[in-house]
């Protein structure tokens, strides 16, 4: 199965705003995580232990507490590729992209719910 059957809508959100914005976009929206994009390139990603870690700044600006150098892969990896890249780079978040444009995201439980390896050897010793 690849990642444009089964990724979700992307949110995403400009650098300058508030940490407090961020948490309340993704609540309202019931996500785990804002794509930061800067003039159409995605520079960032903010998710919801960045929040949580950065609970008394939430003045600051998102930008200052993004993880930078984001992974993504493109919409025609598998779901078990993707949960390959996911687990070497300790990520639980990964954006999609077809022809180096954002289009969508995965997380750790949507591969749980649509990986053939994942479900299959799920619980076996």
């Amino acid at each position: 199965m690849k990642l444009k059957d089964v990724m979700r809508k992307v949110v995403v959100s400009e650098p300058g705003i508030s940490v407090k914005k961020a948490a309340e976009i993704m609540s309202s929206k019931n996500i785990s995580s804002l794509i930061i994009i800067e003039k159409e390139k995605m520079i960032g990603i903010v998710t919801e232990k960045d929040i949580t870690k950065s609970f008394n700044k939430s003045g600051n600006k998102v930008s200052s507490i993004m993880s930078k150098n984001v992974k993504s892969t493109d919409i025609d990896t598998s779901v078990d590729n993707a949960a390959t890249i996911m687990a070497e780079h300790n990520i639980r978040i990964l954006p999609i992209t077809e022809k180096g444009k954002l289009v969508g995201v995965i997380d750790a439980k949507d591969l749980i719910e649509h990986s053939d390896v994942l479900n299959e050897n799920f619980f076996l010793d």
